[in-house]
């Protein structure tokens, strides 16, 4: 009995130790400045099960000498990830830079990121684990139409980084034009190749992860932070970004700061789209968002890295493509994953076409 004593108390006071550790390291990599203008709640009840949420949205408002352009423009990142992707520090924010070229800009943080919700582990209510189709669901409807009650506007623009613009595609895909101006996506695609893609050795770890609700992410990465990008080429590096790009300190901000807790069904849902046709939907006639993609015209920027460890530049291309008319395709030589969003270089070579994009008018009719 005492051994099975010392056995729990030595593993609590590793994991407090571990905790401790990553909550110095976040603290320390924090950029508490960025908080924009104003930070927006939003209630909804799911439409799965009832489960009441409240999501943030951030908002910066125009500024700058140029003319206000009285449009939206809705941020939205990636898997696991929160809206800090899009607003690290004030060198390194794309939603500035939306906002200084007169846009209205808000920054969505889905269920469980940022300043939303979250789930709770030791503190706060227990939440039902989500998945990819609950965004769908609720989130954006609620989010669109809270923009709308605020501004008067009822269609905006879409950028979404990694899944922030799978969600665009599904959202296209089940409501065609509905709330969309026009959209970009950075790192996006609906099917991914496991021959192309690093997601494939999850796969491997899939019976182990399916023992778990959620993944504790944010921890996780808080804790390897201090350790990002001192080496060349390590392959959490590589996964997330390419580090002859990236500058290191951003890197160490990026796990310390973006990085948020994953719920295990989420994943299970999206290894759909390692297989044939793509991500598909649960329940439901069953047929993967790439086929719905397929009639329908939308105006969309698709933008891949060629160094992108977690999607690959077919794949990006093959998504916008599939549509029947509106979407055109651009790569960036030796980007990752998440520096086609931060860091200097994205400001000076994606930027400015995502910029371009939003400015050139509305689509042109088929």
């Amino acid at each position: 009995m005492r051994a099975l004593f010392n056995l729990v108390f030595e593993l609590l006071s590793l994991g407090i130790g571990l905790w401790v550790w990553a909550v110095v390291w976040r603290s320390f990599y924090t950029y508490t400045a960025q908080i924009g203008d104003e930070v927006h709640r939003v209630r909804f009840k799911a439409a799965r099960d009832g489960e009441e949420w409240t999501i943030a949205l951030t908002r910066y408002r125009p500024r700058g000498d140029g003319p206000s352009r009285n449009q939206s423009v809705v941020c939205c990142s990636g898997l696991g990830a929160n809206h800090f992707t899009f607003d690290l520090t004030s060198q390194s924010s794309m939603a500035l830079a939306f906002a200084e070229k007169g846009f209205d800009v808000w920054l969505l943080d889905l269920r469980g990121h940022g300043f939303s919700e979250k789930h709770g582990w030791l503190f706060g209510p227990r939440k039902t684990p989500w998945e990819f189709d609950d965004y769908l669901a609720d989130e954006l409807p609620a989010a669109f139409a809270y923009i709308e009650k605020i501004t008067g506007r009822a269609r905006m623009h879409w950028v979404g980084h990694s899944m922030g613009g799978l969600l665009l595609y599904a959202w296209l895909a089940t409501r065609g034009g509905e709330r969309i101006i026009s959209g970009v996506t950075l790192g996006s695609a609906l099917e991914y190749p496991q021959s192309e893609t690093a997601f494939a050795r999850l796969l491997k770890v899939e019976s182990g992860l399916r023992m778990l609700k959620f993944i504790p992410l944010r921890w996780l990465s808080a804790a390897v932070s201090p350790f990002t990008a001192r080496w060349d080429g390590s392959p959490v590096d590589r996964f997330n970004f390419n580090p002859r790009i990236m500058p290191a300190r951003l890197a160490r901000m990026l796990l310390a700061n973006v990085l948020e807790d994953i719920p295990v069904r989420l994943l299970v849902q999206l290894k759909s789209a390692l297989g044939p046709g793509g991500l598909t939907p649960v329940g439901g006639d069953g047929k993967p968002y790439l086929d719905k993609l397929a009639g329908i015209h939308a105006r969309v920027l698709a933008v891949a890295g060629t160094a992108d460890e977690q999607v690959s530049p077919s794949a990006v291309r093959k998504t916008v493509e599939t549509m029947a008319g509106g979407g055109e395709y651009r790569e960036v030589k030796d980007f990752g994953h998440f520096d086609l969003v931060i860091g200097q270089a994205a400001r000076e070579k994606v930027w400015p076409q995502v910029m371009d994009w939003l400015l050139s008018g509305p689509p042109k009719q088929a």
